[in-house]
Formats: structure tokens, C-alpha cells, sequence
């Protein structure tokens, strides 16, 4: 309705139900509503004004626009990148260079911040991929491990350098370490002691083979 005051007219903002401003456009809305605000007032519609206005009509609370979050690549140097590796996968710099198809002298090269070829950066990325999801099981003593035979008869380190598919092994090298977790925590004494990772690799190979 109108009410007059004095040589001022305004209006009162109309109630619309929701369903109807839903499908309302905002620029079908523009044209009756500068009609409906200039008839017979003289006033003057500014774009300020008209924005407030269809800001306060179309509105509806109900409505949540989230901004999406794209993925970022990983910030880090192509140094960091491989000094994750090594030590994510429990790698000595000769395995390093190896499972990147490299010589020792380059893979050192490599985290001194030298850029490496893009052929060979797409296999660090890859590399990094692994490492990254390998670090989510949290595998105790994984530089233990990376050698031992537990895929019949592979060790995590022959599959790596093969490039084979590592579906479904981390879960099973996470079982494994688990184990060998458990029987550490075994006393002698009980007749149940098993070898711990520890002492397996210290009795299966000489230590300056660790390096």
C-alpha cells in the first residue's frame, strides 16, 4: 500500500513468497520494479538503490554458495621432494638413485636444489605420490622393511624399481610391520619371542650395506 507523508511518498516493501522469488530472474525483476518505483512519484532510481532493493527481494538464507577449493600442487622444491622420498620409503642414496633411474652422484645433485630433466621430474613426482600415501600408514622403521621379502618373495624395494603396481601394498607391509611391532614386545622368557625387524636385518646383511 501507499503511504503519504507530507510531500514524500514511500512504498512498503512487498512480502513475496519464497517459491515465487526463487524463480524470479533478477533481470526480469529490474523492469517492473523501476516502473513500480518511478510511477507517479517524480522519484529518482539509482543503480545503487535498484541493487539494494532486488538484494532484499531475492534473497533467500536458504541458499549456501561455497567457494570451491581447488587443488594445489605440492610448493615444495624438487630438493624437498626427494629428500621426502628418501626418507619416507626408508631409502639409503644408492636405492635413492636407483628406484629414480639415476646415479648416486645425480640423485645428491638433485637435493643440493640442481633441476633435474623433465623426464626425470615426472618420476620424482611419482616417487613423491607413493611416499605422501605411505606416510599415511605410519610404518614403523620402514628403512627395516623396504628390503625384506614380503611380497612373495619381493621386497617393497624390487617392486619399486620394477614400477609395479603398488595397489594393496601398503596395507599388507602395514600389516607386517604391526607384526613384527607386536612380537617385539614379547619377552624371551615366555618362549614366544620372535626376531625383531632389528635384529632380522642385522643378522641378514652387514651394516655398512645399510648406507
Amino acid at each position: 500500500g501507499v503511504i503519504q507523508m507530507g510531500k514524500v511518498t514511500t512504498y512498503e516493501q512487498p512480502q513475496l513468497p519464497s517459491t515465487t522469488v526463487q524463480s524470479i530472474s533478477p533481470v526480469k525483476l529490474v523492469v517492473p520494479l523501476m516502473i513500480t518505483l518511478t510511477a507517479g512519484t517524480g522519484g529518482m532510481v539509482t543503480a545503487r538503490s535498484t541493487t539494494k532493493m532486488l538484494n532484499r527481494w531475492i534473497y533467500d538464507p536458504g541458499i549456501h554458495i561455497e567457494h570451491s577449493n581447488e587443488h594445489k600442487d605440492d610448493a615444495r622444491t624438487t630438493a624437498e621432494l626427494v629428500g621426502a622420498i628418501r626418507d619416507a620409503l626408508g631409502l639409503n642414496m644408492s636405492d635413492l638413485a636407483a628406484v629414480m633411474g639415476v646415479t648416486r652422484p645425480t640423485a645428491y645433485a638433485w637435493l643440493n636444489g640442481q633441476e633435474p630433466r623433465p623426464d626425470a621430474l615426472k618420476r620424482i613426482q611419482e616417487l613423491f605420490r607413493i611416499a605422501d600415501e605411505l606416510t599415511h600408514y605410519a610404518i614403523h622403521r620402514m628403512d627395516m622393511l623396504v628390503k625384506r621379502p614380503v611380497f612373495d618373495g619381493k621386497s617393497f624395494l624390487d617392486r619399486l624399481l620394477a614400477k609395479e603396481d603398488l595397489t594393496g601394498a601398503f596395507a599388507e607391509l602395514k600389516h607386517y610391520a604391526d607384526k613384527e611391532v607386536a612380537a617385539r614386545r614379547v619377552p624371551k622368557s615366555s618362549g614366544k619371542y620372535v626376531e625383531s625387524i632389528e635384529e632380522a636385518i642385522g643378522h641378514s646383511m652387514p651394516f655398512d650395506s645399510w648406507g
